[in-house]
């Protein structure tokens, strides 16, 4: 008998076959698992935070706060103030900031 190295018959190639084989059956098993799982929550996620309709409740506040922002009020007349449009708030915060040209010509000379 020659000399292989190992003892040849406690060597069973086929369960050794069996085992890897499982192995990888499982291993791929838990890999369409696992894919199908985080693509199922992403497309979770992107509707919660995509997709999904505008509650009423938030249409309503934003519709207030357009409201706020684009138009003209009363806020206490008694006292003087006044709601107006950011825009025209917007405009005159830049009037209020830019120099007079009766400044620039005492500057400039």
């Amino acid at each position: 008998m020659a000399k292989t190295g190992y003892e040849e018959k406690d060597v069973v190639l086929r369960t050794i076959f069996i085992s890897i084989s499982v192995s990888l059956l499982l291993l791929l098993i838990f890999f369409i698992w696992s894919w199908d799982y985080f693509k199922t929550t992403k497309e979770k996620i992107v509707y919660e935070n995509v997709l999904k309709p505008e509650s009423p409740i938030l249409k309503e506040v934003r519709q207030r706060e357009e409201q706020l922002l684009h138009s003209y009020e009363v806020v206490d007349a008694e006292q003087g103030k006044y709601r107006i449009p950011i825009e025209r708030a917007m405009e005159r915060l830049l009037e209020k900031q830019s120099p007079s040209p009766e400044s620039t010509k005492v500057n400039n000379h």
